[in-house]
């Protein structure tokens, strides 16, 4: 799947550096299906020839990927028996074989630690999230051995969370307090920031660096809203003010917002993309001081196959490139991590086999927004014999309602597709242990019966409504679109719902 973009990539390469550039700019990739759960004997050799420096992933504190599936009792011990590091031990050993450094995001709240509120929910006690952050610093010390007797290698590069200022990642965003509306993801985040921090800074381990942060570029600020969500500035401000205390570098997710848009064009609105960086770095430096920035996601979509935010091959390896170049002229811009599959190189090599952790740019190869014609499409076609999100008519070509109109060849709201019970069969779904967001990490509010928690719905009239966004707004995903992974056993045939 990196075949197509080795074009970009070395368009990428031909970068002139400035004096003010970042002399030790990490460039890496963010993807986590074809590394953490896919093939590690396919990806990481690719990977290897791509000169990735920097892989991203997510460390699932919970969830279907999750270390913490269950309370452990020595929270701060990684051999807790609760504990289960098996994929992470697998791809922090396979990256250190093929010579590129970690970068974990610490992610995801389990169902023990926030009354099975689903993994965008934060944690009722923080201090849960503080002593397992602690317990993942120790194991990826570097001194650490696994089961094997073998030292694991060393982990210096973390992430607390991911796009907290997104409903998909952080729920709620506002909260109604005495009749005003208060920024809640801000107050939420303060609190994980400060507690990964402690967390991993207080094992005294030497050359951690933490990130905070981890913005979208883009939020509506629309308390009430459907899909409220806050803009990068207002929420870094909030933090500040519901006091977030100290990170060592801030990250964020640069993404374009329209395919005429180059890495230069000044967004409209709120919006913080490579066009108006500096005023992000500007705030972070009126805040905390001169922090330097982590691009830990980043990519342009190629037409095909997306028509609807994708570019030309030839204008992806421009964009890249010139993206590339912009973030090396920021002094304080340190990793550009493409998202899986848009990989550029390094120009400065870093030597003895030591990086400057200040400066890394991450990008990825998933698609930032789902190609939505195919999505209604392929919607038609889903479930299979398993009848598990399969709509409820024979020949399976009847129309589906939407809150802004009829779908497919006809208007509709491009942010979100609501099938109601009718539409949809659930009588097969079984095995289902979290029945909320923690189900589909791409929906913010899942309203979803109670009886959803036996071992299989006979009743589809005990849905209330499924509500499935059809814009991913997240280049890196992790997948995370892909409806099978929601019901990865009971419907194994829906892997290509999403294009």
């Amino acid at each position: 799947m990196y075949k197509a973009l080795l074009a970009a990539c070395a368009a990428a390469l031909l970068v002139v550096p400035t004096a003010n550039a970042s002399k030790h700019m990490l460039v890496g990739i963010n993807d986590e299906a074809d590394t953490l759960y896919g093939n590690p004997d396919v990806t990481f050799p690719i990977l290897r020839r791509l000169h990735v420096q920097v892989l991203r992933v997510n460390l699932y504190w919970g969830g279907r990927f999750g270390v913490a599936l269950e309370r452990p009792l020595d929270p701060k011990n990684p051999r807790d028996p609760a504990y289960d590091w098996t994929l992470y031990d697998r791809t922090v050993n396979y990256a250190a074989q093929y010579g590129i450094k970690m970068l974990f995001s610490i992610y995801g709240t389990p169902g023990w630690a926030n009354r099975h509120q689903g993994l965008n929910r934060p944690p009722i006690h923080f201090q849960d999230l503080q002593r397992f952050a602690t317990a993942a610093a120790r194991r990826y010390s570097g001194t650490f051995r696994g089961l094997d007797g073998r030292k694991l290698p060393k982990v210096r590069m973390w992430l607390a969370w991911n796009e907290p200022n997104n409903p998909i990642f952080l729920y709620p965003q506002y909260r109604k307090v005495k009749g005003r509306w208060r920024i809640q993801s801000a107050r939420a985040y303060a609190r994980i920031c400060n507690v990964v921090y402690n967390g991993i800074h207080g094992t005294r381990i030497k050359g951690e660096k933490v990130g905070c942060g981890v913005t979208a570029p883009r939020g509506n600020d629309l308390p009430g809203s459907f899909r409220a969500s806050v803009s990068p500035l207002v929420f870094l401000r909030a933090c500040k003010q519901d006091g977030m205390r100290r990170f060592d570098v801030y990250a964020h997710h640069p993404y374009y917002g329209s395919k005429r848009e180059t890495p230069s064009t000044k967004p409209h609105g709120h919006a913080v993309t490579l066009g108006n960086i500096g005023v992000l770095l500007r705030l972070i430096k009126k805040l905390y001081g001169p922090k330097h920035l982590w691009i830990t996601e980043y990519a342009y979509q190629t037409n095909p196959p997306d028509r609807v935010f994708g570019v030309t091959p030839a204008k992806q390896a421009l964009y890249l490139r010139e993206a590339f170049a912009r973030a090396r002229r920021f002094g304080r811009i340190d990793i550009t991590a493409l998202h899986a599959g848009n990989v550029a190189q390094a120009q400065h090599a870093p030597t003895d086999g030591e990086v400057d952790v200040r400066n890394i740019f991450l990008g990825a190869e998933g698609t930032r927004y789902a190609q939505r014609e195919c999505f209604v499409a392929r919607l038609y076609r889903a479930g299979g014999l398993h009848h598990v999100l399969r709509l409820q008519c024979g020949d399976q070509c009847r129309a589906v309602n939407s809150e802004a109109g009829q779908l497919l060849h006809r208007e509709f709201d491009e942010d979100r597709l609501v099938l109601g019970a009718e539409d949809l069969d659930l009588g097969h779904v079984r095995d289902l242990q979290q029945p909320r967001a923690d189900v589909f990490h791409i929906v913010p509010k899942l309203a979803l019966s109670e009886s959803l928690r036996s071992d299989a719905v006979d009743d589809p009239e005990g849905v209330a409504e499924l509500v499935v966004e059809v814009r991913t707004d997240h280049a890196g995903r992790q997948r995370i679109a892909n409806i099978a992974d929601a019901f990865p056993n009971a419907v194994p045939d829906l892997g290509n719902l999403l294009c």
